[in-house]
């Protein structure tokens, strides 16, 4: 009997382990977590590889990862400081102030997150020594260690803070003493007010931005929200009306302890009471901002980063937002040390018989080496709660976007991929939020799922689009500003946004994209339910845009046709959709991982 209740209790267990979700089984945290801390302790015992950035940098992704896993969770602090141990090191290595300058955000932000985590003293006694010793910044070191003895009295930092801060002030007294005479002491300069953004009136040389229309009397800053990490920061202006507005990014001043910054003067316009005028977020790249009425007629918002490489800005509509986006450098991993892998000769793609030309490169880490893999895909279920979408014939399309991104997502799973979904239930996201949540987390691609509605019943169809600057047809632009939520001949209104954001896009891949999954999609459903093809279009869809990944919009069928709405509704149907997006998907990939070798 003891011998039969064990074999049922096992195989209880075991059933219940089958039913759980597939990250619960997978490698627990901590393990993860350890093994992220074994290599980064080995790698500072080994000479040789430490030299390398692309070293260090697949360590700071396993930190990151685990982070991002649980951010709340136990682990959550520890990989934030080795998020800074990291870029200590890199800078120890590279001398260069923003890899020091990202290791102070870092510690800094397990303190702001963290603050009674044991670690979190050390955190601020690190982030000091780096401060004073690396960035020249005394200033920022006597803060750091003023914290520890004032928050921290029972800590193992605090008599090292203690003696630091003594020498500090020790060093200030001598360095009295042996300066000149004067007829009066020099005053200390006193830190910069939130309101003094230290910039020129007239700095704002940039042409300004005027909307299409613009409605009477001042305007007024709703809301200003975010989305920062280590390497992308996108930041939303939300106003109650258009505005003109100029926006100019600013240097470095390290001599008044200024970075880089990004400037927006808002003309005609007011700031709203729930608007912050300054918030500390040292999240990523994104330092914080500045909220200034810098006279009664000009609203100042000011966007302090630690570095930047790239940046877009532009606006849209319904409601009216600003949209800020920096990239800071990207990063590249060598495969070896003496040999790079050749250019490619178009965007995103390397030249032909690239892994023939990669000397010392092994032709199977060659797809990997060149940005090719693609391993996470960004699923996003159009529209949601109060943003119906279409509505026709009894169906909603915010239900049938969601029923079929939940089937491309979990066949994808069994396909190897992860995936990531900007909703799973019936919440709203808006636009702009969904290509910055792909861009956070470093999806390869991104698809967008749609249903389309027109006033004649009788239109039916599947069709697949791509961003472009202009639409590739009158219908093309309809759909577009649906799917926007403006009127068609406002379309025309947003060339001269997308100029600067089409040429930074992945415009190639994602029509090669487009292109696989309406051919692969179109023939996987065709033959039993007679769908008809659209084919692949362009037009300028605000959820593709600013997308660092190859991103589509597939319109799936027409509501506002009786066919199409009752084989939406079937999950028999939707399934069959799923699998011919999932198959172009696949065939997509394999086109790309193949170019290289071929």
């Amino acid at each position: 009997m003891p011998f039969f209740l064990a074999a049922v209790v096992l195989l209880t267990l075991s059933a219940f382990a089958a039913l759980l979700p597939r990250p619960a089984l997978a490698l627990g945290i901590g393990q993860q977590f350890n093994r992220a801390y074994d290599d980064f302790h080995a790698l500072t015992r080994d000479a040789a590889r430490s030299k390398y950035r692309s070293e260090w940098e697949k360590v700071e992704r396993a930190f990151t990862e685990v982070y991002s896993r649980d951010p709340d969770g136990e682990y959550a602090p520890k990989a934030l400081y080795y998020d800074g141990r990291v870029y200590e090191e890199m800078g120890a290595v590279s001398f260069v102030d923003a890899d020091f300058q990202k290791a102070v955000d870092f510690f800094h932000r397990v303190v702001k997150r963290f603050p009674r985590h044991s670690w979190s003293d050390d955190c601020l006694y690190r982030a000091a020594l780096i401060r004073r010793d690396r960035l020249g910044d005394k200033a920022g070191a006597y803060a750091d260690l003023s914290a520890i003895v004032k928050d921290y009295k029972g800590s193992d930092m605090y008599p090292k803070a203690r003696q630091a801060l003594d020498e500090m002030d020790s060093e200030a007294v001598r360095a009295a003493k042996a300066a000149p005479a004067k007829t009066a002491p020099a005053k200390p300069a006193a830190a910069a007010p939130a309101s003094d953004f230290d910039v020129e009136p007239d700095s704002g040389s940039v042409e300004p931005v005027i909307p299409a229309s613009q409605a009477d009397g001042p305007a007024r800053l709703d809301m200003i929200r975010y989305r920062s990490s280590d390497d992308y920061t996108r930041v939303v202006l939300e106003l109650n009306q258009p505005v003109e507005y100029v926006y100019k990014f600013l240097d470095p001043l390290p001599e008044k302890d200024k970075g880089n910054r990004v400037y927006l003067d808002l003309r005609s316009a007011r700031i709203g009471a729930d608007v912050a005028r300054n918030v500390e977020i040292s999240d990523g790249i994104l330092r914080g901002y500045r909220v200034g009425q810098n006279d009664k007629d000009v609203t100042r918002v000011v966007l302090d980063l630690l570095d930047f490489q790239e940046h877009k800005v532009f606006h849209l509509n319904n409601p009216f937002r600003i949209i800020v986006d920096v990239y800071s450098p990207e990063k590249h991993a060598a495969p070896t040390a003496l040999s790079r892998p050749p250019a490619p000769t178009s965007i995103g793609k390397p030249p032909k018989n690239a892994a023939k030309q990669a000397k010392g490169v092994d032709p199977g880490d060659l797809v990997e080496v060149l940005g090719l893999t693609i391993k996470t895909v960004m699923i996003d279920a159009g529209h949601g709660a109060h943003d119906k979408g279409a509505v026709h014939n009894g169906v909603y399309e915010k239900d049938i976007n969601l029923l079929v991104a939940k089937e491309v997502g979990a066949l994808l799973e069994k396909k190897g991929f992860k995936v990531l979904y900007t909703r799973t239930d019936d919440t709203f996201v808006p636009l702009e939020e969904r290509t910055a949540m792909a861009n956070m987390a470093k999806a390869d691609l991104f698809l967008s799922l749609h249903c389309n509605a027109y006033k004649k019943a009788s239109i039916r169809g599947f069709e697949t689009y791509s961003l472009s600057l202009k639409s590739s047809s009158d219908e093309a632009r309809r759909v577009a500003a649906r799917e926007n939520g403006v009127q068609p001949h406002q379309i025309s209104d947003l060339q001269f946004i997308l100029a600067d954001l089409v040429l930074n896009s992945k415009v190639e891949e994602s029509s090669d994209l487009a292109e696989a999954i309406q051919s692969s999609a179109v023939a996987h459903v065709g033959e039993k339910y007679g769908i008809r093809n659209h084919g692949h279009r362009h037009a300028p869809f605000y959820v593709l845009m600013g997308a660092k990944m190859p991103a589509v919009l597939v319109e799936m069928g027409y509501l506002s046709n009786k066919n199409d709405a009752a084989n939406l509704s079937s999950a028999k149907y939707r399934r069959r959709i799923a699998e011919g997006i999932v198959q172009g998907l696949l065939q997509y990939k394999k086109n790309i991982e193949s170019f290289a070798m071929n």
